[in-house]
């Protein structure tokens, strides 16, 4: 019986976000299951699996193995894009990282990053300076999404090389998706209220109030406010 492989539902968003195409690069693969579901799946007649790890690497050829898809994957151990040709793959997938560590692997190899037609890519951490990073160094965003997964909340980019700088809603597009506010994203919306419970108890606390951390605070929650009553309300 063929085996079926599940995700998360993060990384089925990250990979339904990457679509079809000819060849998927997953840098930082880990235990290589996302390169295993884009091959048997169909949605990629091959992957190129990335791991500064030998570790994982290992794994990843093992559970390939075990899937019955290593003849499609090639595994490399890689920091980055480091050992990813120009041109060689059409879709580039980058999670599970920091938004400052995403940043330095493109900065690393940017000819090879702009290379791609598409770069799926899903930042743990800063999300604004990540907009503002690749919104600066000449990709546009074409897509954005957020879920939620096991309580958690994370955010996916769908990038392409690109010179045009149209990013929509300003400083709140920045701060929390223009995208996503444009389209009134409900997962975005939920963050956004929890966010603002929890700044507004941070704002209680005594020891605060007169601070610049109250001040940082005060800015965030009428952020919060303004992005709410301008696209949800």
């Amino acid at each position: 019986m063929d085996k079926a492989i599940n995700l998360s539902g993060r990384m089925e968003k990250i990979l339904d976000m990457a679509g079809k195409g000819q060849t998927i690069a997953d840098i930082g693969c880990d235990h290589g299951y996302v390169s295993i579901a884009a091959v048997k799946r169909n949605l990629f007649s091959e992957a190129i699996a990335m791991d500064i790890n030998k570790g994982p690497l290992e794994s990843a050829k093992a559970n390939a193995q075990n899937f019955g898809v290593s003849a499609n994957i090639d595994f490399r151990l890689s920091n980055g894009l480091e050992k990813l040709h120009q041109n060689e793959a059409d879709t580039i997938l980058i999670a599970g990282m920091g938004g400052p560590l995403i940043c330095e692997i493109l900065s690393a190899n940017m000819d090879v990053a702009k290379s791609a037609k598409k770069l799926v890519l899903s930042p743990q951490s800063e999300i604004p300076e990540f907009r503002k990073f690749v919104l600066e160094n000449g990709f546009r965003i074409d897509e954005e999404e957020m879920v939620k997964d096991e309580g958690k909340y994370y955010f996916v980019f769908c990038l392409s090389p690109s010179e045009e700088n149209d990013y929509p809603a300003g400083e709140l597009g920045i701060c929390y998706g223009g995208l996503l506010l444009e389209k009134k994203h409900p997962v975005l919306k939920e963050f956004l209220l929890k966010q603002k419970d929890v700044v507004s108890t941070l704002l209680e606390k005594d020891g605060i109030k007169g601070t610049s951390k109250a001040e940082s605070f005060k800015e965030e929650l009428r952020k919060i406010n303004e992005s709410m009553e301008s696209f949800y309300s």
